[in-house]
């Protein structure tokens, strides 16, 4: 038996300028996190039967891997002619809620068969095989944020061009960062939605209109910019959080709506002071930031209210084999 598992992720600035149609005419730049929370595999070889097991939402037995219905899994199960396996996935989130759970999912299978076929498979090569086969293969609208920060995991500067991507982590003080993080909040809202169909109207309005452009310009340059710095400083963190959600809303009317504002607004009432929908828009997770001073009003709140926060918890690993007893197969 291999497990792996695979970071979800927190994307603070310059989400959206990560899609190939946007990096691919001007540089992008994404900072963003890993979290605690994660895309469990398990893969275990099936006794005497060469069929394949996957089991996700839906259960999916079939007789090689060309037959299965879920599309990741099958073009990396026929690319690397698995057979005779069983394979089990579970996520601390569902998917469909803008933490990056696709592509932490092709990341962590990725990782799973490398174990199994006892391949060198570095974080980089996770990442670009991940953003092969979700955007190159299997055409999803998406950008390269989420391969890249589920493979290498912790807090990263990533910029995006034609030249490949360049990653760099920030690195700050342990006091800075614990008291960074105990000021990121989780709040789910709405259901699961497709993030495809979200950002496939990103793409068609960012490319034509001149307006949209302007504002994904802006993000990009909020990203740039950002110095890792403003980490020790609440209120320009802050302040620049808000200016991201928007101008996100601003580039794509899709992002957001009365719901996904009215929760924002509870949690500012509460002690918050920035808020943004994660993910392509509509419904997910809604991070909140809550500085130092304001969060005992903001616990003691959000439980009489039964807001059901989350703390977010870092992660540093990114993707890993967490165990394995397999023995290897080349």
């Amino acid at each position: 038996m291999i497990i792996t598992r695979a970071p979800l992720r927190v994307s603070f600035f310059g989400g959206g300028t990560d899609l190939p149609s946007y990096f691919e005419r001007w540089d992008s730049e994404v900072i963003s996190m890993t979290i605690g929370k994660y895309i469990y595999i398990t893969g275990n070889p099936m006794f005497q039967n060469s069929d394949i097991l996957l089991k996700y939402s839906k259960l999916e037995r079939v007789g090689m891997a060309s037959q299965l219905q879920h599309p990741i899994a099958r073009e990396i199960l026929r690319e690397f002619r698995i057979d005779g396996y069983d394979i089990g996935v579970t996520s601390d989130f569902p998917a469909g809620t803008g933490m990056g759970s696709s592509s932490a999912f092709t990341v962590g299978l990725l990782k799973l068969i490398s174990e199994r076929l006892n391949l060198d498979m570095s974080k980089l090569d996770l990442a670009k095989r991940a953003c092969e086969i979700e955007i190159n293969r299997l055409k999803e609208p998406i950008g390269f944020q989420d391969q890249f920060a589920s493979a290498y995991g912790g807090l990263n500067r990533f910029q995006f061009s034609q030249e490949g991507t360049k990653v760099t982590p920030i690195t700050l003080e342990e006091e800075v960062f614990e008291n960074f993080c105990g000021s990121l909040f989780l709040l789910p809202v709405g259901n699961p939605r497709s993030a495809g169909k979200i950002l496939s109207a990103q793409k068609n309005l960012s490319m034509e209109s001149a307006k949209e452009l302007k504002y994904l310009h802006e993000m990009r340059s909020i990203a740039k910019h950002f110095s890792p710095s403003t980490f020790e400083n609440e209120y320009d963190f802050a302040m620049l959080l808000r200016t991201s959600w928007e101008l996100k809303k601003l580039s794509n009317t899709k992002v957001t709506n009365p719901m996904v504002d009215q929760a924002i607004e509870i949690g500012f009432s509460i002690g918050a002071t920035a808020g943004k929908l994660l993910g392509a828009g509509e419904s997910g997770f809604i991070l909140f930031f809550v500085p130092q001073y304001a969060r005992d009003k903001f616990f003691s709140d959000s439980l009489r209210m039964k807001l059901g926060l989350i703390q977010v918890k870092p992660d540093f690993e990114g993707a890993k084999t967490i165990y394995s007893d397999e023995e290897k197969h080349d």
